[in-house]
């Protein structure tokens, strides 16, 4: 039977977005686990799911308080070793969930669960019913590979943003304010309405995001308060939220 440590590390890394998020809870259900977290003082938020439940227990929670040791212990092991979920072995009446193993025939790594009440992150999202209109919905895939050109490229600055004439145009630099050093690419698209800037997004962040959903269809939404982008692929469905943080 094939392993499924790859779906897990997957899983993991768009959650993880190389150190952005600490901690998460884990809710696996009968067909599929789900994982949401908000950060940055809730102006970032990510929600990931598995269609699929890839673990031998169903309709439970997974505290992990220290994500970067579950990834980097993950990313560690062969690709054939099994993830499972284990009760206590030392306590027969304890049959509560304790650890994750990950195992093969040569080697065994034990993760410990936390406790559930210890992650707050995830207990706040985003009600997307209450969005009336998006200012423009673009599909990034297209785009990946010219935002990583020009993102570093002005290295004083730690974010993009859009701004709007007739067309849309994806802006590094410049800080909303052309009278400083700017690349400034137009999009060839039509909003649905006029605006003239958007919100920043941290090209740090929004690199991983791309990073780590290589594979999936990236449909970015974006209006006056909030950036959703969204990344679909075989069996998997991310999500990711950056909302207006006080200063802006």
């Amino acid at each position: 039977m094939k392993s499924n440590k790859e779906k897990f590390q997957k899983f993991i890394e768009r959650i993880y977005l190389e150190g952005a998020v600490d901690r998460i809870l884990i809710k696996v259900y009968d067909d599929h686990i789900t994982s949401q977290a908000f950060i940055q003082e809730k102006v970032f938020g990510a929600r990931v799911t598995l269609h699929d439940n890839i673990f031998n227990i169903k309709n439970n929670d997974l505290a992990i308080v220290n994500l970067e040791s579950l990834h980097n212990m993950i990313k560690s092991m062969p690709d054939d070793v099994d993830v499972l979920l284990m009760s206590n072995e030392n306590n027969i009446n304890d049959t509560k969930l304790h650890k994750l193993v990950l195992k093969n025939d040569l080697i065994t790594s034990n993760f410990i669960l936390g406790k559930k009440a210890v992650i707050k992150n995830h207990k706040s999202f985003i009600d997307l019913n209450n969005i009336e209109e998006w200012l423009f919905v673009y599909d990034f895939s297209d785009f990946i590979e010219s935002f990583k050109k020009y993102e570093n490229v002005l290295k004083d600055y730690d974010t993009f943003f859009f701004s709007c004439k007739d067309t849309v145009h994806i802006n590094f630099g410049g800080l909303k304010t052309m009278s400083e050093n700017l690349i400034s690419i137009d999009l060839r698209i039509t909003p649905k309405k006029k605006f003239k800037n958007t919100l920043l997004f941290d090209k740090d962040l929004f690199k991983s995001i791309i990073n780590k959903n290589a594979d999936s269809n990236l449909m970015l939404h974006v209006n006056d308060r909030l950036y959703y982008l969204t990344c679909e692929d075989e069996g998997f469905e991310a999500e990711y939220f950056n909302t207006k943080t006080k200063n802006q």
